[in-house]
């Protein structure tokens, strides 16, 4: 799957402040996709096979 990261032209200002240019900001944000996506995949097949209470109950184990 193809990804396109935009920035609006505010947001330039602000990268360009941290001494990048927009094409370096958004090569580490591909690569960041890169290296995430095969996790958030992972976990997202670990949620699709658990059934509602179990969803249910590791909510609620986080509020405790």
């Amino acid at each position: 799957s193809n990804m396109v990261i935009s920035f609006e032209e505010k947001d330039r200002a602000a990268i360009e402040a941290r001494g990048m240019t927009v094409i370096k900001a958004k090569r580490v944000l591909y690569k960041a996709v890169e290296v995430f996506q095969p996790i958030f995949n992972q976990l997202w097949d670990i949620c699709r096979n658990m059934s509602k209470e179990q969803i249910e109950e590791l909510l609620r184990g986080e509020d405790e």
